[in-house]
């Protein structure tokens, strides 16, 4: 896990990462990167967090060899280095040590892993299995429609492609889920839910994300984007990008402050509650009305009234619910994030800095407190990008010692020159 933080105001953009990572469930490191420059001929930054890996590689080695292959682009728009990625992603794949095994196909077959769970849980073990299979049938066709209202994001996978690679995982996943034998039938509804679930808009918890931000060559202000890789399907990756902010477009606000993985601490700063704390509010207030409203129509709604009466109280408690939501929202926005954003949109690069620094930071010492893992912590590595100055670090930590290395800035700044840009 880990905690990043991008700052933007019309001056520039102040990036913020720690440098924790977590193996299995026992070990923490805090000593990873996750902050980088595009290139030298580019004002753009690059941060990642999720999974640190993908088809077997680390994903740090992945956006070196990115910078190697675009060293001399000028790219006129952030999105246009965005979706160079995406294009680098795709043709780099190949080369990939786990591109076409279960070790890159286990982002699509955690989330199948999932669903058969969920079905499994809700098919009678009492049943005949004759029963058990018309059921698992249903359940299969009908998730599979389910996903199909979800807009479809890797058209590049094809039926034959999750056919070749993925059938004989599918068909071991049936076995072991479920306890009796599927049907030639059942196979091919799994499949075809899988292949669904490998094309359209989902993410598995195996997801890396990985945000740029910065200034293309014709752009006056900042904008953020974020590309996320979320496993392969016979060597093809799936890949999406998507805009996070974009203040050259009209009608932007002058500051903004986002916070990627763990974001907890930076929401609290901000609007003076976590979406922990929201969504518990919405469920007891939810409960609390449905609770009353049960009581008012058992002791005083006829008998023959109450199924219509109770459907009309559940509507009402819901716009009630939503109502109190969205004056609460406007309320933490008036009084918590407005005034904040004011200071925001008027600090200088340095402080913008401080203030990204700071909320990994708070995280940071968050984590060492309410957790038995610290998945946040490590030093933290700062950088600001400006339209005048380019990209700056502000903080940043090597794992090796410069005294003891005095020809690493000399081979650096040979690389730059040969147009690899290594930083």
């Amino acid at each position: 896990m880990t905690a990043e933080i991008v700052i933007l105001n019309r001056s520039g953009v102040a990036l913020a990462a720690d440098s924790a990572i977590t193996i299995g469930k026992e070990r923490v490191w805090k000593s990873t990167n996750k902050l980088f420059h595009v290139s030298s001929g580019c004002d753009i930054a690059v941060m990642i967090y999720g999974n640190g890996d993908f088809g077997g590689i680390p994903v740090e080695v992945l956006i070196k060899e990115f910078r190697k292959s675009c060293a001399s682009n000028r790219y006129n728009k952030l999105e246009d280095c965005s979706q160079d990625f995406v294009k680098f992603v795709r043709t780099f794949s190949p080369r990939l040590p786990n591109a076409a095994d279960d070790q890159g196909h286990r982002s699509v077959l955690k989330m199948a892993i999932d669903i058969f769970d969920e079905i499994s849980e809700t098919i009678p073990a009492n049943e005949k299995i004759k029963q058990r299979r018309l059921l698992l049938q249903t359940y299969l066709e009908d998730l599979a429609e389910d996903f199909r209202d979800r807009d479809i994001s890797h058209r590049d996978i094809t039926v034959g492609h999750t056919k070749q690679f993925l059938q004989s995982s599918v068909d071991e996943l049936l076995t072991h889920t479920f306890k009796f034998k599927t049907t030639n039938e059942n196979r091919r509804a799994a499949l075809a839910l899988v292949h669904e679930i490998a094309i359209r808009k989902t993410i598995s918890p195996y997801v890396t994300a990985i945000v740029f931000a910065g200034f293309g060559g014709s752009e006056m202000l900042p904008s953020v984007r974020q590309v996320r890789l979320d496993g392969l399907v016979g060597g093809i990756p799936r890949v999406t990008d998507s805009l996070v902010q974009n203040m050259n477009e009209a009608g932007e606000s002058s500051a903004y402050v986002l916070s990627f993985a763990q974001s907890d601490l930076a929401q609290i700063f901000m609007e003076g509650a976590s979406k922990e704390v929201l969504d518990f509010v919405r469920s007891a207030l939810t409960e609390i009305l449905r609770g009353r409203s049960e009581d008012i129509i058992k002791n005083y709604v006829p008998g023959a009234d109450q199924l219509v009466e109770r459907e009309l109280n559940k509507r009402q408690n819901s716009e009630i619910v939503q109502s109190f939501m969205e004056r609460f929202a406007k309320f933490r926005f008036d009084n918590f994030a407005q005034p904040i954003m004011e200071v925001v949109a008027s600090l200088p690069k340095d402080e913008m800095a401080a203030m990204a620094e700071a909320l990994v930071e708070t995280t940071s010492l968050r984590r060492k407190m309410d957790s038995r893992l610290e998945t946040v912590g490590g030093p933290v590595d700062v950088a600001v990008v400006s339209k005048a100055d380019g990209f700056v670090w502000i903080k940043r930590k090597h794992y090796f010692s410069l005294d003891i290395n005095p020809d690493f800035m000399h081979r650096r700044a040979e690389r730059y020159r040969a147009g690899s840009d290594d930083e």
